[in-house]
């Protein structure tokens, strides 16, 4: 809404079916229930209360957006995709993204030929290693103190680092809580 251009990327026919449909037909602002925690029936204190409890997407309503604001999104393989965009971003914006790699060193090397000089790289999320118990996949899973070092190797200047609580496909009012 500020004028920026931005673009997503996603591999996952899921998430492109389900991106797609929120992204250019949901009818409007929270205008859709979903009920993520309807086959979830370990740890939960009252059924009734919280399995069967709704959630209203979109928060805000993509389409809304004025026509000359570059959104859009594209489907594919992160590594393949941006191939050829060398030098090209401004901001590199990493949500839940960056342990989706089979090889984390590969993705931070990627988001660093991206950037233009003085170029900013933000991420948020876990190291879960999407991976890791895949027989056939070779898997690169480092410590957040590797990773670190990783991203420093590459060039990067750490301006801010925190840790944040996230409940990312969680019930937040679930018994047991994992983070």
């Amino acid at each position: 809404k500020l004028g920026f251009s931005a673009q997503g990327c996603e591999f996952s026919y899921q998430m492109l079916i389900a991106s797609n449909y929120i992204l250019n037909y949901a009818p409007g602002k929270e205008s859709l229930a979903i009920h993520p925690w309807v086959l979830s029936s370990s740890n939960v204190w009252d059924a009734q209360a919280q399995q069967l409890k709704q959630v209203l997407v979109p928060d805000d309503l993509p389409g809304g957006l004025s026509p000359n604001v570059d959104f859009s999104m594209v489907a594919g393989d992160f590594l393949e995709v941006y191939r050829q965009q060398q030098g090209e971003w401004n901001c590199v914006a990493t949500s839940f993204f960056v342990d989706t790699a089979s090889n984390i060193v590969q993705y931070v090397e990627h988001i660093q030929s991206l950037l233009v000089d003085g170029g900013i790289w933000i991420n948020l999320g876990p190291l879960l290693y999407h991976y890791t118990d895949a027989p056939d996949v070779d898997s690169t899973e480092l410590s957040y103190a590797e990773f670190r070092s990783v991203i420093l190797h590459y060039g990067f200047d750490l301006k801010q680092e925190s840790q944040h609580a996230c409940n990312y496909t969680q019930n937040p009012d679930s018994m047991m809580h994992s983070i």
